[in-house]
């Protein structure tokens, strides 16, 4: 296997740990701060799958039946065919936010590999971006946050 492509042992221990925590307790109700977020997004998702996205016209609507404009709509997608794929409840809502936040930690790795040419360091960073309290408190909530952090990251690799 070319060393280029290798991947080392201690990513793949932050990345299973990184998991582990992100998905402790995913399947828990929608109360806690910031849970709002995910249960807005989930219940315009659920409307998606209720109504059809386009019958809505690509538009949030919430369970009270009132237009949610505030944010792109393109949040709603990802949650939409994860309600179609896995049905609806809490875990399938959080799902996509751990993804995006599990590839995000990926793509953080790889850039610091490239910008320092060190793997230990970037091995070194991953722990810190990884556990740093806010990557394990949002990372698991899903907004645009996880989806724009893997993004722009990935971009870095281009």
């Amino acid at each position: 296997m070319n060393s280029a492509r290798k991947i080392p042992p201690a990513i793949i221990v932050i990345f299973l740990v990184y998991a582990i925590f992100l998905s402790w307790r995913i399947a828990d109700p929608f109360w806690g701060i910031n849970d709002d977020n995910p249960a807005v997004f989930g219940a315009a998702a659920k409307n998606w799958l209720a109504l059809g996205p386009i019958e809505l016209k690509f538009t949030q609507l919430l369970a009270g039946g009132d237009y949610y404009l505030n944010h792109p709509q393109w949040i709603t997608f990802p949650i939409y065919i994860s309600y179609a794929i896995f049905g609806v409840g809490e875990w399938q809502t959080r799902l996509l936010a751990i993804v995006f936040s599990l590839a995000s930690l990926v793509a953080f790795y790889l850039v610091v590999r490239r910008l320092f040419r060190d793997e230990r360091l970037a091995a070194y960073a991953s722990v810190f971006y990884a556990f740093f309290p806010t990557s394990l408190y949002f990372g698991r909530m899903m907004s645009h946050e996880p989806a724009v952090r893997f993004f722009i990251l990935a971009a870095f690799l281009a």
